[in-house]
């Protein structure tokens, strides 16, 4: 009889899932296989949670992430299924109510510019693929700048609590879209930048400062990339 204790509540029990508070006993380290077995579950099934992981995201996000990662995960709602139920809600209310920022500011007539319409319009329908798509780049800047203990497959459940998290910041703004669109597109950029620097600093234990520099350097080259996207779907599908 092996006899083991809860990661997340300590209790000890030899049974496969925890008799307290119903956490696996067993809990591993992130790899490839657990991330597979994720994203399948974010997909076909719903865990509860999601309020309380919105909370402590909110107030505690590198304990949350810091947690999560180290096997205390059965308060939190996973990380895939966050990032998935938020982005596509984001992605329909834009979609639907034609909220483009990045359009409406450029607000050119040229014929590049009707190739990024076609190229935005086409992202935000797809909005949940696209922030797929994004995480592991983001993930891989991470893990690039911030030397840590943590694995690339772990850097990738951190992006996608903290895009998840700065999804919520863009549909809570949507509202000042309609009192001005430079406001809309600047107000929760400035506040996801500083909210990525706050968690990655509580998170990786890095100066303040140099927490700030890297999540510069992430935005960047995050932007890049998204424009490069952006105008290779214009491309793509304005042919």
């Amino acid at each position: 009889m092996n006899i083991v204790n809860c990661k997340n509540c300590n209790n000890q029990s030899d049974s496969k899932y925890c008799p307290s508070c119903g956490q696996l006993m067993n809990t591993h380290r992130i790899n490839l296989q657990y991330l597979v077995h994720e994203i399948q579950h974010s997909i076909f099934h719903v865990d509860k949670g999601i309020l309380y992981t919105i909370k402590e995201l909110a107030l505690r996000p590198g304990k949350t992430l810091t947690e999560y990662l180290s096997g205390k995960r059965a308060s939190y709602f996973k990380p895939f299924a966050f990032v998935t139920i938020l982005a596509t809600i984001y992605g329909l209310l834009s979609h639907y109510l034609h909220i483009y920022p990045e359009i409406q500011i450029l607000n050119d007539t040229s014929q590049s510019q009707k190739i990024t319409d076609i190229a935005f319009d086409w992202l935000y329908k797809h909005y949940a693929l696209t922030t797929y798509l994004l995480i592991p780049f983001y993930a891989l800047l991470s893990y690039l700048l911030f030397k840590s203990k943590y694995n690339y497959f772990e850097h990738l459940v951190i992006n996608a609590y903290l895009i998840g998290f700065q999804i919520i910041l863009l549909i809570i703004c949507l509202p000042f879209s309609y009192i001005s669109i430079s406001l809309y597109f600047f107000l929760p950029t400035i506040v996801s930048f500083l909210y990525f620097a706050w968690a990655f600093h509580q998170t990786f234990n890095n100066h303040l400062f140099i927490s700030i520099f890297k999540t510069i350097l992430i935005t960047i080259f995050s932007s890049v990339l998204g424009l490069i996207l952006g105008l290779l779907g214009g491309l793509l599908f304005a042919i």
